[in-house]
């Protein structure tokens, strides 16, 4: 994709619920961009840097602590 000058202003919504089964035990899931399907960022003119598109991406985290470390 080709973008000249300055990245269109854009919207951003992210979402993180977490929920704690115990101590050690924990799962997230997290929405980022969640209003859109794409958005650029990043562009500069000094170094001719292309911007990047960012997609909408949902994601599952599960973490467990095994104390102590």
């Amino acid at each position: 994709m080709q973008v000249r000058g300055p990245v269109p202003s854009y919207t951003r919504l992210d979402f993180q619920a977490q929920w704690r089964a115990n101590q050690q035990f924990t799962v997230s899931i997290v929405g980022s961009n969640l209003l859109d399907d794409t958005h650029l960022e990043e562009s500069t003119d000094l170094f001719d840097i292309q911007p990047s598109e960012v997609r909408r991406g949902v994601f599952v985290h599960f973490s467990y602590d095994f104390g102590g470390y």
